[in-house]
């Protein structure tokens, strides 16, 4: 968790300029929020990994594949929160803020892909999609059901392709405001990756046009 003891001291540091110029006003407030939002990304970056360690350890590698990628997709927020920080920092209090911040997000994604590995998830990488409306997502979870894969939940969705595919599993999230699907497989068969995505992707250009 970020240490509040180094935002006290980066308010502090910004309060002490804050009133030379309207100039000076922008940078501040413009440091400060960006801190803000790391430290809420690098906590809820940080939720998500104790959730999939839980759910490592309960045995439901499902769940803590999906956790585990919401955790990257956090920290890779507090990454971007810290990049702006580190550029609106003036005082030397306010760079080693952001300096701790980047550390934490370069150790937290260690450990994420740590994890991963730890799971046999993630090996595959994932697959994003874009233009995927409410229309496509009926569309793809009536072929994959026709298909003969068993499609469970609902956003997100858990996919078993079965036996004849080598009980491959896939997760499947959906931003139906970004309109992006994300696909992780969850289980395979170490090697199969390339297999999967030809055996997925034709299917996925033909619900998406």
């Amino acid at each position: 968790m970020f240490p509040l003891i180094l935002i006290a001291l980066a308010l502090g540091a910004g309060l002490a300029a804050y009133t030379f110029s309207p100039k000076a006003h922008e940078w501040v407030d413009v440091h400060i929020a960006a801190i803000q939002q790391a430290i809420a990304a690098h906590q809820e970056a940080e939720g998500h990994m104790k959730t999939a360690a839980g759910a490592a350890a309960s045995g439901d590698p499902v769940t803590a594949g999906h956790e585990l990628a919401q955790a990257n997709a956090s920290n890779q927020k507090a990454a971007q929160d810290t990049a702006t920080a580190a550029g609106t920092a003036k005082t030397p209090q306010q760079q080693q803020d952001a300096k701790a911040s980047a550390n934490q997000v370069v150790d937290r994604e260690a450990r994420i892909a740590e994890a991963l590995a730890h799971l046999g998830v993630g090996a595959c990488g994932v697959k994003t999609y874009p233009r995927v409306t409410q229309q496509v997502i009926d569309k793809l979870l009536a072929k994959l059901n026709a298909s003969g894969m068993t499609v469970t939940g609902d956003n997100p969705w858990d996919v078993d392709a079965g036996a004849e595919r080598l009980h491959v599993k896939l997760r499947a999230v959906w931003d139906p405001k970004a309109q992006v699907l994300k696909l992780i497989v969850t289980a395979a068969v170490k090697g199969l990756c390339a297999t999967i995505w030809q055996q997925l992707d034709p299917i996925m250009k033909d619900v998406i046009g």
